[in-house]
């Protein structure tokens, strides 16, 4: 929660300000396109049944037809993607002006970017200024969109799915049980259980992050000093001296690129893991079905496809974990210079 309380004091100002009222527009057209996505796949999963059903029944009279229908789909969804992501680019650019002009200000206004270096400022601030604001837009508007897609996409195949699961018994030590939606049950469990696999195994990856950026900064920031003060450094022989601080500088970045990357692999080999089980389930689920010739070939397809859409929907976590982790790192940084920032007004304000 402290995060967010963050995030919402660095993006307040944007989304209500003067023309806050655009932003919230575009904002609420990028969802809509989204919105038209979701509906569009809920016609193409309607079409899965109608055209595997055909294909078992050999019924080539009806694949003319259905193949028109399928590439009036796809290139309805193709635009709703194209629109949707061009308009997102400039709702990202709108939001990285606005917070570099207000942090710009905000630093050169009463010599802020001066005293802060005498009072210990935060780390590279002209990397915060200039990188980790379009992160932030960046990655915001990218998180924002996928959780309303996944959520309404949830919301929508749950009920798709929890028909073609109908009613399943099961009987254990004597007993027998009902249980309506299976396939929901499954999902649901599935998920639960690879977010909490996947928080366990990229546990570590925020701090990992938070110092990658602030390694390669400081790197950077020594190579620019070196550029700026090249004539000093030549006329006073002081290129040993640089040299070894950039290698320490350089140590540092490799130090942590060695365990983001050990703690990457494992979290790749569990991700990987995770989507290729993912296919297999639905198939495994609805197999005794099929075979008992209480659901078609078509259902099945169906089922397979609502599946993956509500595991997908209950795995958004898992799925986001990493883009979430360096979110987070690009708020703290950001929210740590509009502190220091303020402090430095207020302490100007009751001199």
């Amino acid at each position: 929660m402290n995060i967010l309380k963050k995030f919402f004091r660095l993006a307040r100002p944007f989304w209500t300000g003067a023309h806050g009222r655009i932003q919230w527009l575009m904002l609420a057209v990028l969802i809509g396109f989204t919105l038209c996505s979701i509906t569009i796949s809920v016609w193409i999963a309607a079409w899965d049944k109608r055209f595997y059903d055909a294909l078992a029944a050999f019924d080539g009279a009806s694949m003319p037809a259905l193949i028109v229908e399928y590439l009036g789909y796809m290139a309805m969804i193709i635009g709703c993607i194209v629109c949707g992501d061009w308009l997102q680019k400039r709702l990202i650019f709108r939001w990285r002006t606005h917070l570099t002009e207000q942090f710009q200000q905000n630093w050169l206004e009463g010599h802020k970017h001066y005293r802060l270096r005498l009072t210990g400022e935060p780390d590279n601030p002209d990397q915060r200024i200039a990188e980790d604001i379009a992160l932030l837009a960046e990655k915001s508007l990218e998180l924002l969109r996928s959780f309303i897609s996944k959520s309404v996409t949830l919301a929508t195949y749950l009920t798709i799915l929890y028909e073609l699961s109908g009613e399943q018994t099961l009987t254990l030590g004597g007993y027998e049980f009902t249980i309506h939606g299976y396939l929901i049950w499954i999902a649901l469990a599935y998920s639960a259980l690879t977010t909490w696999l996947g928080h366990l195994v990229g546990g570590k990856l925020q701090v990992l992050n938070v110092e990658r950026q602030h390694f390669e900064a400081d790197y950077r920031a020594t190579l620019l000093r070196i550029r700026d003060h090249s004539e000093q450094i030549a006329l006073y022989r002081g290129a040993p001296a640089e040299q070894a601080r950039l290698t320490q500088r350089f140590a540092q970045i490799k130090n942590n690129w060695r365990a983001l990357i050990d703690r990457e692999y494992w979290f790749g080999m569990f991700y990987a893991s995770y989507v290729r089980i993912s296919i297999f389930i639905p198939i495994l689920a609805t197999l005794p079905m099929y075979l008992a010739k209480t659901m078609t070939f078509g259902d099945m397809m169906q089922t397979r496809t609502s599946f993956a859409r509500v595991q997908d929907s209950f795995g958004w976590f898992t799925d986001s974990y990493r883009r979430l982790i360096e979110w987070a790192a690009v708020v703290e940084r950001l929210s740590g210079f509009q502190t220091a920032l303020e402090q430095i007004e207020q302490e100007g304000r009751s001199a």
